[in-house]
């Protein structure tokens, strides 16, 4: 048994046990150094995704003989400091709840309370701050009423109604979800005031050929994308994009009509659209209209659509002979958000010389675009290493991306000329 515990007790006692690992301790330790965490009788654990467990903690301090009591999650003081933090976190979708409390009660002086202040430190531990029992209370004042923040949906089952209800304005259309619904606490971007779950309208689903181009629905997932036979023969590389996105769950959710509105320069399926010269029709009770996607992303995360439209579908026309290639870099191999992202688009001729040359970008600028001063260069030519090199300085010339949390402007820069230089060499075979 363990007469006395203290932090620096606790850090070596955890650093020597084989399953909490001597990586959290060392955590614990620079928590300590940095006086988020003092000499304690009572600690507070809770389950993190990825870090050690609280039962990992439990079952460690019990090898070494230390004693526990929990407290149960309906105790008062338990309660009170759940609503204390929700109150000071704003209503976050964090868990508001402790998974549990565990006191070390190695000696029978539990005078004291440690409880969550601010930040995660190295993704092990949370900053803690002592609390006066006595005070307990006090700290713990519940706001007087917490309004939802859920907004409210409604799911029509007809276009017709949808139209109807769009005409009303202030409803936001949810088709998917997997953008729109992280908006919904207001932590990213205004949250929807009322939602149009279109999930239902099954006009908006489907994919066909008609009229020498691919018509493919707004509601048309990622997942529908790379099953189908029909993107697989005469769009392959749209079924190719798809596949970067997410995991499975985001491309069973996630739609065409979705990555489109939501107009994020990263969206990974744009620069396929704007390279295919696809087009995008959009719908309302005043009737149907189509733009081609070179004018539909009209500014960062902003569109050509008005508020009572919705995406219908999308038409890619399918020339004779035309090849396209993509290619996605980011931090990972999968699921990961764009740092470049490109399609490349051409028709040979009998020659062998490129025509109707499209280059497209995202994640470089406010929105996708097309880099015509590179589509210049390519264009009636032979494509060789000589053109190749050619095409890669403008790029470079021709884009002025930004630093931000996933890149350096300079990185893209580099990349950005890069991934078209080996897309040209792969297509021309040296």
């Amino acid at each position: 048994m363990i007469t006395a515990v203290d932090t620096s007790v606790l850090i070596d006692v955890l650093g020597a046990d084989p399953v909490f690992g001597p990586r959290s301790a060392v955590a614990l330790a620079e928590a300590v150094r940095a006086g988020s965490v003092v000499a304690c009788d009572v600690v507070w654990a809770e389950v993190a995704a990825w870090g050690p467990s609280a039962r990992d903690l439990t079952d460690a301090l019990e090898r070494l003989g230390v004693r526990f009591e929990a407290m149960t999650r309906d105790a008062s003081l338990t309660a009170g400091l759940a609503q204390a933090r929700y109150r000071r976190s704003g209503g976050q979708r964090h868990r508001v709840v402790p998974d549990f409390l565990v006191g070390a009660h190695a000696s029978l002086q539990a005078d004291r309370l440690l409880t969550r202040d601010r930040g995660f430190f190295r993704g092990y531990f949370e900053g803690l701050r002592i609390v006066d029992p006595s005070k307990a209370a006090e700290a713990a004042i519940p706001p007087a009423e917490t309004p939802s923040r859920e907004p409210p949906v409604t799911s029509p089952r007809a276009l017709a109604d949808a139209y109807d209800l769009l005409a009303e304005g202030g409803w936001t259309p949810l088709a998917g979800g997997t953008d729109l619904m992280v908006r919904i606490t207001g932590e990213i971007g205004e949250p929807p005031a009322r939602m149009l779950d279109i999930w239902h309208l099954d006009e908006l689903r489907g994919i066909a050929l008609r009229d020498e181009a691919l018509r493919i629905g707004a509601l048309t997932t990622y997942t529908d994308l790379r099953r189908s036979d029909l993107v697989a023969t005469h769009l392959p590389v749209l079924a190719e994009a798809a596949a970067t996105i997410g995991a499975a769950q985001i491309q069973n959710r996630g739609t065409l009509g979705g990555n489109i509105v939501n107009a994020s320069p990263a969206g990974d399926t744009l620069p396929v659209l704007l390279a295919t010269d696809a087009r995008i029709v959009l719908g309302s009770a005043r009737g149907e209209r189509s733009i081609a996607a070179a004018d539909f992303w009209t500014g960062y995360r902003a569109t050509a659509r008005a508020d009572d439209e919705l995406v219908l579908r999308v038409e890619v026309p399918l020339p004779a002979g035309r090849e396209v290639r993509f290619r996605k870099v980011g931090t990972r191999r999968a699921q990961a958000i764009s740092k470049v992202v490109m399609a490349l688009a051409w028709v040979p001729d009998a020659s062998g010389a490129w025509r109707d040359v499209r280059v497209a970008y995202g994640s470089i600028a406010a929105t996708p675009v097309r880099l015509t001063e590179v589509e210049a260069v390519l264009e009636g030519g032979i494509i060789g290493p000589q053109v190749a090199e050619q095409a890669r300085a403008a790029v470079k010339a021709s884009i002025s991306p930004i630093d931000d949390v996933r890149s350096t402007a300079d990185y893209r820069r580099d990349v950005s000329g890069r991934i078209l230089a080996r897309a040209l060499r792969e297509a021309g075979g040296w």
